[in-house]
């Protein structure tokens, strides 16, 4: 179990080396922060990836955990998915992705060339992360069919990147670049994310009064707790008649904790 603290600076790059952990072996160009060998499952929730460095995976690689929650990743940096790439199955749950940078996949990458997986991307927000090539946000790669759910995805360098064989089912989402309103998703033409946010030049990306995304969500498509569960800034998850979209729960400010400047 890893509840409740930042991990940060680690570093996952050095090319076709490897090294033995308890008779497992491990790539040292997989992820910076943490990496799932032999597709361990440990419990994450309530944690903080910050400034790591990975080949796969800048924050996260190659984890199977069934749900990952409430977990933030800012400021890594990877070549294939700068905040976590993965080949699994799995929910993230109430997740926010700033400023990550990757040549693809800045925010989150999945790619698996055996067999089809099914991530499922649950209230989250993904703001000012890079990609050189594709995806800033999202990147699928190869046999992903991902689903995207209750989500802002507004002021990166560009949005999702779909693959040969692969898609983003998207509902009652706010995507950069998407025009469609099928399946409760809103028209993301001329938003922008100081329509969004409380002061997007400054890091504050919980939701503003007036913003688009309060009471957008589905209450029916969380696979949480709406009588338990948190937001990141650990607000009651549905506050009004509806669950927001994204990572962040519209209401009065609870206490706010500054890292570095940055506003969680």
């Amino acid at each position: 179990v890893l509840d409740g603290f930042t991990i940060t600076g680690g570093i996952g790059r050095e090319m076709y080396t490897t090294i033995k952990v308890k008779g497992v072996t491990i790539s040292r160009m997989d992820a910076g922060g943490l990496y799932g060998a032999d597709d361990a499952s440990p419990v994450l929730h309530n944690l903080i990836f910050r400034g790591n460095w990975g080949y796969h995976g800048g924050g996260i690689g190659g984890v199977a955990t069934p749900v990952i929650s409430n977990i933030t990743f800012i400021q890594n940096v990877g070549t294939l998915g700068a905040g976590m790439w993965s080949g699994n199955n799995f929910t993230i749950r109430n997740a926010v992705f700033i400023g990550n940078r990757a040549s693809n996949g800045g925010g989150i990458g999945f790619n698996n060339n055996a067999s089809t997986v099914y991530p499922v991307i649950e209230n989250a927000t993904f703001v000012g992360n890079y990609a050189a090539t594709s995806g800033g946000a999202i990147y699928n790669l190869k046999n992903a069919q991902t689903t995207l759910k209750n989500s802002v995805i507004i002021g990166n360098k560009s949005g999702i990147f779909n693959g040969t064989g692969t898609a983003t089912d998207v509902h009652n989402s706010l995507v950069q670049d998407l025009s469609n309103t099928d399946q409760g998703n809103l028209d993301a033409t001329n938003v922008q994310p100081e329509d969004v946010f409380i002061d997007f030049a400054h890091g504050n990306y919980r939701l503003k009064h007036g913003s688009p995304a309060i009471d957008k969500g589905s209450n029916s498509i969380y696979t949480g707790n709406l009588q338990t569960d948190l937001d990141v800034s650990r607000f009651k998850r549905q506050m009004g008649s509806r669950i927001d979209m994204g990572a962040y729960e519209y209401g009065i400010p609870p206490v706010i904790s500054h890292l570095d400047g940055d506003i969680f």
